[in-house]
């Protein structure tokens, strides 16, 4: 888009500046991404994510939004989330997204920082303190803002019935409202027809308990949203992915479903393959018919499957049809994959099965899901730990260690380990990770880099 259509589309997103939004010029990312504390890329993701969430607009002019663009460095996307989980201690990592825009006609570059609010009784940190925005400026968090974080509820809240305050009954699909409307008339076995068909659209979502006092919820969007109104549950997906499949496994077809759910079962009951077969009753002349699955077979699994799906997993749900008759919603390789993600232990033979699919990258035991796998999600969370995972070359970790003792003169083995240790694989334990630091600067030493003098690292001169 051109700048003056960028500029139109950031005025529409983020109208004012406030606690929860921020427009920074920040025209060189190279010292200002992680520079003076308190004014700074990192220190006004912390303190908005320790408030309710938001968003950063970087390369704007601050009380304007006028766009004069930013010099990124060697800075892009996805490593600059990574930095920020890096050192933004308690960042989450779900819904932290950075949108990169670059004008068509003067080349400016914009980003847009996705900020997600931090944890229960969890505040965000940048250079080891806490910040809050008061007007313009960010200051140390006072102790009664830090006391209302800290004694913050626990609970868990049901993200399904969370209310999507942008969204309107103009992002439902009105067909899809149309089938709901006939399926609560089921309810009542025709008594209230005509009753019902009197009601709004808006009367009948709040009976039926698909609105909340006419607000629209996640449940709202998943049941009866467009297709196009999908964005609403970001970084979250909703969708059911159909696969036909031959005796051997293989695949022979494949179809994905989006929103609006009540509308997707419906459509994938109508492609499942349901044969019908004829027979003949002793005694009787007249053959007879019977489906191979009724309408309560292929639903039930399905509809149960849409109503526990935990979104916020941002996983699909799989619907495996074969051609020897099996129907299947549920498929190993889906919990194989949950207990790699959750860090689980799974056997050899499993991991070496998953390896062959392509669906896991590392060494057993200390197996990951690999980047076939995570790159589809759109799960900021998993493509962090995936990176995390995959890690960086030996030579990456050499040049920084270099780096870090050219800078301060020396180093002490505990300053190497804080800066290489975070960035190492996940699965790695502390010892794995204290072996690896003794492995990279020994390789250094032999190849005359550097030397120990008995308590610190120094450059060979």
């Amino acid at each position: 888009m051109t700048e003056k259509e960028l500029q139109k589309y950031l005025q529409e997103r983020f109208p004012c500046e406030n606690e929860a939004c921020d427009w920074k010029e920040f025209k060189n990312l190279k010292h200002l991404f992680n520079g003076k504390e308190g004014d700074d890329v990192i220190s006004y993701v912390a303190a908005i994510s320790s408030m309710n969430g938001g968003h950063l607009v970087i390369g704007v002019k601050d009380h304007s939004l006028d766009i004069i663009g930013t010099d990124t460095y060697n800075y892009d996307p996805q490593t600059s989330t990574l930095r920020l989980v890096r050192e933004c201690p308690n960042l989450p990592t779900e819904g932290l997204k950075i949108e990169e825009f670059i004008t068509s006609d003067t080349n400016r570059k914009v980003w847009v920082i996705n900020i997600p609010r931090h944890m229960p009784r969890l505040p965000v940190y940048a250079h080891k303190k806490l910040w809050q925005r008061v007007e313009d400026n960010l200051v140390e968090m006072s102790k009664s803002r830090l006391d209302c974080i800290l004694n913050e509820s626990l609970a868990v809240d049901d993200w399904s019935a969370q209310i999507i305050p942008d969204a309107t009954i103009d992002d439902l699909e009105p067909k899809a409202i149309a089938v709901a409307r006939e399926k609560y008339k089921e309810l009542f076995n025709g008594a209230r027809d005509a009753e019902i068909d009197s009601w709004t659209d808006e009367v009948f979502l709040n009976k039926a308990k698909l609105t909340r006092k006419s607000a629209i919820t996640r449940t709202t969007i998943i049941l009866l949203g467009r297709p196009e109104s999908d964005h609403f549950l970001n970084p979250s997906i909703c969708k059911v992915r159909w696969f036909l499949r031959d005796e051997r496994d293989s695949n022979k077809d494949f179809k994905v479903f989006t929103i609006p759910m009540i509308l997707a079962i419906e459509e994938i009951g109508s492609i499942i393959r349901n044969t019908t077969y004829t027979y003949t009753v002793s005694g009787s002349m007249f053959p007879e018919s019977m489906s191979r699955y009724d309408t309560f077979t292929l639903r039930e699994p399905l509809n149960n499957a849409i109503a526990h799906q935990d979104y916020s997993r941002s996983s699909h749900i799989d619907v495996i049809e074969y051609e020897d008759e099996k129907l299947c919603f549920s498929i190993a390789d889906i919990m194989l994959l949950d207990s790699v993600q959750k860090g689980n232990s799974i056997s050899r033979e499993a991991a070496n099965y998953l390896r062959k699919k392509g669906y896991v990258e590392g060494r057993y035991p200390n197996v990951f899901l690999s980047s076939k796998v995570v790159a589809p999600t759109q799960h900021v969370g998993l493509k962090a730990s995936y990176i995390k995972n995959r890690s960086f070359d030996d030579d990456y970790f050499k040049r920084l260690i270099l780096d870090y003792i050219r800078e301060y003169g020396k180093a002490e083995r505990i300053d190497l380990f804080t800066l290489i240790g975070k960035m190492l694989p996940e699965y790695m334990t502390d010892q794995q990770r204290y072996d690896k630091l003794t492995n990279l600067l020994s390789a250094l030493k032999r190849k005359g880099k550097v030397i120990y003098n008995g308590k610190y690292w120094l450059l060979v001169k």
